[in-house]
């Protein structure tokens, strides 16, 4: 799954970069967002997969993102 995930890499940066976030911060973020979707996987289960295509729920990547970029502004 992380591996699904790591293959977007850069796609995550720039999504971040895109909120005015600076390229080390960014990444620090993604960075972030895969210890969380680890633990996720831990405690839930492979629930980011959508059904029989074994395709990653990026939705949920992209919430996750942003919304640990906004509590940090807070």
């Amino acid at each position: 799954m992380l591996t699904e995930l790591f293959k977007k890499h850069k796609q995550w940066v720039n999504y971040i970069k895109s909120f005015g976030c600076p390229d080390d911060t960014a990444e620090d973020y993604v960075q972030e967002m895969y210890i969380k979707i680890h633990y996720h996987i831990e405690k839930n289960g492979n629930t980011l997969i959508y059904g029989n295509n074994n395709e990653v729920n990026f939705y949920f990547i992209y919430v996750i993102l942003k919304n640990m970029y906004q509590d940090d502004l807070r």
